[in-house]
């Protein structure tokens, strides 16, 4: 959910939507640079793009969805929690002034939170490590 400018990690059976998105991503800047029309190439390749994601994602084997699970970025609970939170006239959102506003920022309060309603994961070995 929060949104990073770190490289993506890909799995082997994404690589060619991988491939697809970046190639559209370079005819995109080309066009911007050089002020040329390429709107429709650019929808050609985004319909072929999702064609593609539906036929990977519905044809994957059984360890490949293991692995979509068990993804190093793949989002947490407390992922979600954040967002929504952070989305302006959010239900979760506190209101200013408030006793939730107070305790908000309080990580020992948001993963008491974050426990009851969802199961969370590591983001780092070092939680296990201090076992």
């Amino acid at each position: 959910m929060a949104t990073t400018d770190r490289k993506p990690i890909l799995l082997d059976f994404e690589k060619p939507l991988a491939e697809l998105e970046e190639q559209i991503k370079q005819i995109r800047d080309l066009a911007n640079e050089t002020e040329v029309d390429v709107t429709e190439k650019i929808a050609q390749l985004e319909d072929r793009a999702t064609q593609l994601r539906k036929e990977i994602f519905s044809s994957l084997t059984p360890q490949q969805r293991l692995q979509v699970a068990r993804h190093p970025r793949r989002p947490t609970t407390l992922d979600y929690i954040q967002a929504i939170k952070n989305t302006p006239g959010s239900p979760v959102m506190p209101a200013p002034g408030t006793v939730e506003a107070a305790w908000a920022h309080d990580w020992n309060v948001m993963s008491a939170a974050v426990q009851a309603a969802g199961v969370t994961r590591p983001t780092t070995t070092k939680p296990r490590m201090s076992m």
